[in-house]
């Protein structure tokens, strides 16, 4: 997903293109790992549980997630309706 999709997700459960989409989707792979991986490359996701190939990707943008970013993120997907404000979803999630 690229940082796009992922903004427009939080805000308005649209990709960029205007598809619907209610969940963010990102991989989160260390500063090792992105730096391995180039734009336009086909990666594989591999289990190592299980010894197997999952999916495969083509990484079509890198971009660092911040921990306001990571904080944003979890607040607009799992907050919901019934919460009131932001400091009583954390209350709430600390628990």
């Amino acid at each position: 997903m690229t940082r796009a999709d992922w903004k427009g997700v939080l805000d308005n459960y649209l990709l960029a293109d205007g598809t619907f989409w209610p969940i963010p989707v990102t991989l989160s792979v260390s500063k090792e790992e992105a730096a391995a991986m180039a734009i336009g490359e086909e990666i594989a996701l591999f289990d190592p549980e299980r010894n197997e190939f999952m999916a495969t990707m083509k990484v079509t943008e890198k971009y660092e997630m911040t921990e306001a970013d990571k904080k944003f993120e979890c607040e607009k997907t799992f907050m919901g309706e019934g919460t009131k404000t932001v400091e009583d979803f954390w209350k709430i999630a600390k628990r």
